[in-house]
């Protein structure tokens, strides 16, 4: 099979496109405490969400323009999230966060932690996140 490679420009191009399309989805991301890693065939039922103190969604936003960090590769992160418990009853390991579509009711991605799983449920615990699509052209 022939590689395809996207020129930095069309990479830089198609983030922008998908930033502005993701936004008009109201997407909002969850924790996810089941052991899995993200791959395309998942669907929200894959995901178990996080139900520590005080668990819940918060909204996507991608308030930057994506950039190039070198040949064949673009990134583009969104604002960080605040994950806080509101007590101490029902502690969580958590392993990342999956993003739905609010408007269809979708998956459109998920994204486990390098250092999963992650424990979350003190009340003074915040875990904070940041969103990050990472496009690249294959070669």
């Amino acid at each position: 099979m022939a590689s395809i490679v996207l020129m930095d420009g069309y990479l830089l191009t198609k983030l922008q496109q998908l930033r502005t399309y993701f936004q008009s989805l109201n997407p909002f991301a969850t924790l996810y405490k089941n052991n899995v890693t993200p791959s395309p065939s998942d669907t929200i039922a894959t995901y178990t969400p996080g139900d520590y103190d005080g668990a819940s969604s918060l909204a996507v936003l991608w308030p930057n323009a994506p950039f190039s960090s070198g040949p064949g590769e673009a990134f583009m992160f969104g604002q960080t999230l605040i994950y806080q418990p509101t007590g101490i009853t029902t502690p969580n390991m958590v392993y990342g966060i999956y993003v739905i579509d609010t408007v269809n009711v979708r998956l459109i991605y998920a994204m486990r932690f390098d250092a999963a799983p992650v424990a979350i449920g003190g009340n003074l615990d915040a875990l904070p996140v940041v969103p990050t699509w990472r496009e690249r052209s294959i070669v």
